[in-house]
């Protein structure tokens, strides 16, 4: 795992981003990380994890984690460490799957996909799962944009922590909804 963390001013990257090899980027940012550039990266074992802190993708990014795992992005970590994962509008998002977690016993570990615009497919047959573990909120909130999961998958909500799932607007395309984890 690489971690970039950033402490004292926000940072934008706007090239490409590219992983020679399997690895999982870990993002900690207490003044805000946006990616406003492209990504195309093949593999299960390439990954985004926001462990802290607010990402940001811009409008006009196109990131592409096309591996098969059902956390190529993930949310959360631990205790006292909340994250925030924003899709602007014209921002375009493709992954696995999208997989808000924390330590099982975490406190003040609130996670947040704020999807405002933008793209999102999911590929993975658990594309969203939304508060695995952890005593605080996790939730995907959608306020515009279209999310589509293949219609075979799975949404999990809430399984070992309070799991929220709201569309305001935009379209959301989920194959199988489960309250908990799918059966």
């Amino acid at each position: 795992t690489s971690v970039l963390r950033t402490e004292q001013a926000a940072l934008t990257l706007g090239g490409p981003l590219a992983f020679s090899a399997a690895a999982t980027l870990a993002v900690e940012s207490t003044n805000g990380v946006t990616l406003a550039g492209t990504a195309n990266v093949s593999g299960a074992e390439r990954k985004l994890h926001l462990r802290e802190g607010k990402l940001r993708l811009a409008s006009g990014a196109d990131y592409t984690l096309s591996g098969t795992a059902r956390d190529a992005v993930s949310l959360g970590s631990g205790s006292n460490r909340q994250a925030e994962l924003v899709i602007e509008p014209g921002a375009r998002l493709r992954a696995g799957g999208i997989y808000i977690d924390s330590v099982s016993a975490s406190t003040n570990c609130a996670c947040v996909v704020r999807q405002e615009g933008g793209r999102v497919d999911l590929t993975h047959s658990d594309t969203l799962f939304i508060r695995d573990h952890g005593s605080s909120d996790g939730t995907y909130l959608m306020n515009g944009g279209t999310f589509t999961a293949p219609a075979s998958s799975w949404a999990n909500v809430g399984l070992y922590g309070q799991g929220y799932l709201t569309v305001n607007g935009g379209v959301m395309a989920l194959g199988r909804l489960a309250m908990g984890y799918k059966e």
